[in-house]
């Protein structure tokens, strides 16, 4: 009976270490994808500083028709395609930062439990 209830505390020990893991990873992993976003928004913006100088003096003209002479559908297709690309980048981001934080909290806890253990020895 003993025994059982020893495993029992062991095992309820493990899980409760193993979801505080993965709510670890859960935040770790949601801000770096945030900070990474955040990042390749602001560096896609500076890339295209030039492109925003050049439809404002156009509008600031008050020539709507050199729009259409204008490289403007081009240039939004590829600010789409680069921003896709950043996406798909803060999301590899968030996933690695989620994984190293779920098996170093995991670790971490596990190191903890064991330390304690061998102090009650």
């Amino acid at each position: 009976m003993a025994r059982s209830l020893r495993l029992l505390v062991r095992l309820a020990r493990w899980l409760n270490h193993l979801v505080l893991s993965l709510l670890i990873a859960l935040g770790v992993g949601g801000l770096s994808y945030a900070a990474a976003q955040a990042i390749a928004s602001a560096a896609l913006i500076y890339e295209q500083q030039p492109f925003f100088r050049e439809t404002t003096a156009v509008l600031r003209e008050g020539d709507i028709t050199a729009l259409a002479g204008s490289r403007l559908h081009e240039v939004r297709q590829q600010v789409e395609a680069l921003a896709a690309r950043d996406t798909h980048r803060c999301v590899q981001v968030g996933i690695v930062a989620a994984f190293a934080a779920a098996v170093v909290s995991y670790l971490w806890m596990e190191r903890k439990t064991w330390e304690r253990r061998e102090s009650k020895r």
